[in-house]
């Protein structure tokens, strides 16, 4: 993922798990414990750690900055799904589930933000989901669940753009 820079940190959806921990998710069986640094802000003169939030391993999605009720909030599509963290405090405002069961599954597509809602998608099970954000949640306004064929876009490592209220991706 690409890091983002917002006022004086760093953002980035790192992951990670706790020193000595197995070296990759096969030699854990799948149960790789994570050490709640799915998204870490930095100082961008220091590098010292600002904040860590999120639960997650590893993602490859880039964090995005969107605006809801005149402030600013950091979206990310985390391992296990999209969050919207305070990016002055690291606080976890809402948190999204979309991750396909898949082991090797990782949300590498990054969020598109157009006001208050926000599209993901991922290729390997779920495809997209549509959400909107109310301040503490998520709205489910559409989404691919439960459709095994014929999703609506199944985005693996490209992320759409968004124009004229139209989504284009391949």
């Amino acid at each position: 993922s690409t890091p983002h820079v917002w006022r004086n940190v760093v953002f980035v959806n790192i992951g990670g798990s706790p020193p000595g921990g197995p070296p990759d998710v096969y030699a854990a069986n799948g149960r790789v414990q994570a050490n709640g640094s799915a998204i870490v802000a930095f100082d961008k003169s220091t590098g010292e750690v600002r904040w860590k939030t999120g639960d997650d391993l590893a993602s490859y999605a880039s964090p995005v900055l969107g605006r809801f009720e005149g402030r600013d909030i950091a979206y990310v599509f985390a391992r296990s799904g999209l969050m919207a963290i305070d990016p002055a405090s690291g606080k976890t405002l809402a948190a999204f589930p979309w991750r396909a069961r898949k082991l090797e599954s990782v949300n590498a597509s990054s969020p598109v933000v157009v006001a208050n809602e926000v599209f993901i998608s991922e290729t390997y099970e779920l495809g997209s989901a549509l959400v909107r954000f109310t301040g503490e949640s998520f709205q489910e306004i559409w989404s691919d669940r439960g459709r095994r064929r014929q999703r609506a876009m199944a985005l693996h490592w490209n992320t759409p753009i968004e124009h004229n209220g139209f989504l284009y991706g391949s």
